[in-house]
């Protein structure tokens, strides 16, 4: 499980694109290169319909007057969100809404944990202490 993890972590991506991905595994104590592209296309793009039909949802049901805003701002986060093509995949699925410009967070890992952070500098001292004590 750890060594297909870091293949994906290394590797992934959602493209159309001829790009073939050789990895190098231990057969039977040797060293043996296999072929894992379609594999892994086919990992990374199971993860398309529902994050595109969470951000058509998304669209959909958001104040109209606002949407097109919206869909300058799509951020991807999360661990898959550096599937190389993700955001292209993603944008080029949502054109019936229009033009679409979707990006991913620089650093999935850390992302949140910043969001956090952020927020909580911001937060007046009154409510720190509520949501510290309760």
């Amino acid at each position: 499980m750890e060594m297909a993890r870091r293949i994906k972590e290394k590797y992934a991506f959602v493209s159309s694109n001829l790009e073939v991905i050789s990895v190098d595994f231990q057969v039977n104590g040797k060293p043996k290169t296999y072929e894992v592209t379609n594999e892994l296309r086919e990992a990374c793009e199971s993860v398309l319909p529902d994050m595109i039909e969470s951000s058509r949802d998304l669209i959909v049901g958001f104040d109209p007057e606002f949407q097109n805003e919206l869909r300058q701002n799509i951020v991807l986060a999360g661990g898959g969100s550096h599937i190389r093509g993700l955001s292209e995949e993603v944008s080029s699925n949502l054109t019936e809404f229009g033009t679409c410009r979707v990006s991913a967070v620089e650093d999935p890992i850390y992302a949140g944990a910043d969001g956090a952070l952020s927020l909580a500098t911001d937060m007046p001292e009154s409510e720190c202490r509520r949501h510290t004590t309760s």
